[in-house]
């Protein structure tokens, strides 16, 4: 009930209440790339490179054929596929070579960004919003839709026809499943693990 009377009161009035309307509202931090002050993520790629991308987020991405996967992620070294690490998998740890590493505009850019929000996760918000029958002053189908555009287009996916093939693909339509959103949501905050945790949690 909290929740539903705040999310009212933001959308109901955006002139006092404004929110994001896309991408370049995204808060994002800019790192100076000039020393100490470098992204931290390409700070720890100087000196090692032995960070995996996990097998649940690699595997959901190909499962979904998400376009996504190769900005997220490199191919694995010793063969050329997107393979994620498992998460602390028992014995000896994996030969890193098998996996794919961090895609490089998340870890390999020394002026990089530390995200705190983004314009696809207020879109997402107001798609679960919508969904409960909430005035959030836009239908379910469009905020999922243009959380999912953003998301894309944030990764610098803009053709308009692998877009529409995504949204529409068979996996991704969407088809009022809360779980859609969540999925997506999750998708879309890469980088941002503390908020995808709380999100989980």
């Amino acid at each position: 009930t909290l929740s539903r009377s705040i999310i009212e009161e933001i959308t109901g009035n955006a002139t006092k209440y404004p929110v994001f309307t896309s991408n370049s509202d995204n808060a994002f931090f800019t790192w100076t790339a000039t020393t100490p002050y470098q992204e931290p993520w390409y700070v720890d790629f100087k000196t090692r490179d032995d960070h995996g991308i996990s097998k649940p987020f690699v595997d959901s991405l190909k499962m979904l054929a998400d376009p996504r996967l190769a900005v997220y992620a490199k191919p694995a070294a010793s063969d050329g596929q997107y393979r994620g690490v498992e998460i602390g998998p028992p014995g000896n740890l994996p030969a890193i070579g098998q996996y794919s590493r961090i895609g490089v505009r998340f870890r390999e850019a020394p002026a990089g960004f530390s995200p705190f929000m983004r314009y696809a996760e207020v879109q997402f918000i107001l798609a679960e919003a919508a969904l409960k029958g909430w005035s959030a002053g836009v239908t379910a189908t469009v905020a999922y839709n243009n959380g999912i555009t953003a998301s894309l287009n944030e990764n610098g996916i803009t053709d308009a026809t692998a877009i529409s093939t995504y949204i529409n693909g068979s996996k991704v339509l969407w088809a009022g499943n809360v779980k859609q959103v969540y999925m997506q949501k999750w998708l879309a905050l890469y980088k941002d693990g503390h908020e995808a945790w709380a999100e989980e949690r």
